[in-house]
């Protein structure tokens, strides 16, 4: 006899949650980003650095907050929230500004390193 494999529905309350505790943990790490750029007067570099930071660190936490809910395939969990996460960041600023990016490769770097952090965020959880 052949055993059929149950899928588990996708759970949109995991998603939801972790998405916007990445989110809201970027509105907070950016307003410091922006206090540290007001006070200490940081050079254009040194502000994109921290603001790739705050999306690893972001994607980070969603992809950790998406483990523990998701309970089993903790990695899939994580990876699937850092992309989203980027996705949605990429819509939100191709609706804001008109287009996307002007340096394909930086957005494309910028996408794996969020859906890479959500993912490591997922295995450790």
């Amino acid at each position: 006899m052949r055993e059929t494999m149950k899928k588990e529905p996708v759970k949109v309350s995991v998603i939801i949650k972790s998405l916007m505790a990445a989110y809201v943990l970027t509105g907070i790490l950016l307003l410091l980003v922006a206090l540290m750029v007001f006070k200490m007067n940081m050079k254009q570099q040194s502000v994109e650095i921290a603001i790739l930071a705050v999306y690893i660190v972001a994607s980070f936490a969603g992809g950790f907050l998406a483990g523990r809910l998701g309970k089993n395939k903790k990695f899939l969990w994580g990876m699937g929230i850092g992309a989203a996460y980027m996705i949605i960041l990429l819509l939100v600023s191709l609706c804001m500004n008109g287009k996307i990016e002007k340096d394909m490769v930086q957005c494309l770097i910028r996408f794996v390193l969020c859906t890479g952090a959500g993912m490591l965020g997922g295995m450790i959880s």
